[in-house]
């Protein structure tokens, strides 16, 4: 119980690194990379590989004028030593992103998921059950 309190607190935690762009939030993979305890390569090789787990409301690519006009200050550290996309996660992008990186984050993550998922289930169940 202690572990799902401490994973769902710093998915929480994340709010306040997602920036409103294309009228979603989303977190920027460099942001992402150190949640998950990843490095960015590592996190665009996973992306690339399972490129159809990350439709379009999962994932925005960032490419030219628009990956220029984001903050260059959240960017500098990650954009300076690379030549990838940038790329930015929706809240159900990073949850994918989670099932797919290998990190001990990235499986915490996931399943604190299932099990809120599932309580979230069990509530339900309860609720229309009369209990």
């Amino acid at each position: 119980m202690g572990k799902r309190y401490a994973v769902g607190a710093a998915r929480k935690g994340l709010e306040y690194l997602m920036q409103d762009v294309r009228g979603c939030k989303v977190l920027l993979d460099c942001h992402a990379a150190e949640y998950f305890e990843v490095e960015l390569r590592v996190l665009h090789a996973a992306v690339k590989r399972h490129r159809s787990h990350f439709p379009a409301d999962f994932m925005l690519v960032f490419q030219g004028d628009e990956a220029a006009s984001l903050d260059r200050r959240l960017l500098a550290s990650s954009r300076e030593s690379r030549k990838l996309p940038a790329l930015g996660f929706t809240a159900v992008g990073i949850d994918m992103l989670a099932s797919v990186l290998k990190s001990k984050r990235a499986i915490e993550h996931s399943v604190a998921n299932i099990r809120e998922g599932f309580a979230a289930l069990d509530r339900i169940r309860a609720i229309r059950q009369g209990v």
